[in-house]
């Protein structure tokens, strides 16, 4: 069964989007609920979260609160994320299945009147405050082994580089980016050789403005788009500059929203307002 979720995000995170698809592991400390995990605590639980990060997607696409919090008050766009729930994982580009003992799991978040009597560990990671429930929120759980990308400040470089002992070419992530970013090899290798090291720079994230990423699975060009389904444009989003973002990216995503031959747009859908009737409704663009 495939259910379609969703991501939200402002035109400046598309774009980083379309170049590089792929998702935010949020770690514990940096969720939009600053209470979240720390109910209870305990040696155990505080090592978890150190440990893992969240990706977080949304089950509703029509979330007010949602558009105006992370969609830049629908001037943004909402990314649709097909999901197989009986191999949600394959989402990612690493698609094999985690160990039976990982850590890594997918999980529908229960909203509940706090405070709340947890039964087991992993509620901390799911369960959230009655008041947070408009975000119909469903997330992975990560363990910090599988990030497969980082993004960091200029003034962050020096930190990485000294914490690994190596030094690494840095590019900045688009021309109009604060945030640079070097080849995988460098979260990969960490894990391969030393994921202490990588540790270091996750915990590290709490005094800087790095983030960590999980590459999606935007299948084979010409066969599957992957995970990735359509594009929806708010009721205020300006589709001329939609149009020249997406024409000016030259990444095999881009390819999945606008059709080479036809340079037609596909998949890709406008929220209208109808303030007459009361009614939403979607229209190509």
């Amino acid at each position: 069964m495939t259910e379609r979720l969703y991501k939200f995000m402002n035109m400046d995170v598309f774009k980083s989007f379309l170049e590089i698809p792929r998702l935010r592991v949020t770690p514990s400390w940096e969720q939009n609920d600053p209470f979240e995990f720390f109910n209870g605590e305990s040696t155990n639980c505080t090592d978890m979260r150190n440990l893992h990060g969240a990706i977080s997607l949304c089950s509703n696409l029509y979330s007010a609160p949602m558009w105006a919090h992370y969609a830049d008050n629908h001037r943004g766009v909402v990314v649709e994320i097909l999901v197989n729930k009986k191999n949600p994982w394959s989402i990612f580009s690493k698609s094999y299945m985690p160990p039976e003992d990982s850590d890594f799991g997918f999980y529908e978040v229960i909203y509940r009147n706090l405070p709340y009597n947890f039964s087991h560990a992993t509620e901390k990671y799911i369960v959230k405050d009655r008041s947070w429930s408009y975000e119909h929120e469903q997330r992975f759980i990560v363990p910090f082994t599988y990030i497969n990308g980082l993004i960091t400040t200029k003034t962050s470089i020096n930190k990485i580089e000294e914490i690994t002992g190596r030094r690494y070419k840095w590019r900045q992530e688009r021309d109009d980016s604060e945030f640079y970013e070097t080849d995988q090899t460098l979260v990969s290798d960490l894990v391969n050789i030393d994921p202490n090291l990588l540790l270091r720079i996750f915990l590290e994230s709490r005094n800087n403005n790095t983030m960590f990423f999980l590459n999606l699975n935007t299948g084979i060009p010409g066969s599957s788009t992957g995970c990735l389904g359509k594009i929806y444009a708010g009721y205020k989003t300006d589709t001329d500059e939609l149009r020249e973002i997406i024409n000016k990216s030259h990444s095999y995503a881009s390819n999945i929203y606008q059709s080479i031959t036809s340079n037609n747009y596909q998949n890709i859908e406008k929220i209208h307002w109808n303030p007459e009737h009361q009614k939403i409704s979607l229209k190509g663009i």
